[in-house]
């Protein structure tokens, strides 16, 4: 994959003066994140986080203008939202995001 988020340590370049590169410190930001964690653990953090915050699955479905399968899918566990749509969550939302941070933090 040539995504900069997974580049191998050899691989690191310094991106201008004002970084130290994309494989600056011991990972993602100033920890290190398994991604294989964030993968295992997301749709259940993800879905207490749903459950504490809105009414049901159509509240769910109306607000991230899903369907309601998914809504449904998304509050038992089943799956998370993937892609830009799950990078918009954990952007917008400080406690989801801090949540996921506190569960992968390796």
């Amino acid at each position: 994959m040539n995504s900069p988020l997974f580049l191998h340590r050899e691989q690191c370049q310094p991106v201008d003066e004002l970084s130290s590169g994309i494989c600056a410190g011991s990972g993602f930001g100033t920890s290190s994140v398994s991604v294989d964690k964030l993968q295992r653990a997301f749709p259940a953090i993800f879905a207490k986080w749903l459950r504490e915050h809105f009414r049901d699955k159509e509240h769910v479905a109306y607000f991230f203008d899903r369907d309601e399968r998914t809504a449904r899918n998304w509050l038992s566990g089943l799956n998370c939202p993937s892609g830009p749509v799950a990078v918009a969550v954990i952007l917008q939302f400080p406690d989801l995001r801090a949540r996921l941070l506190e569960a992968v933090a390796a």
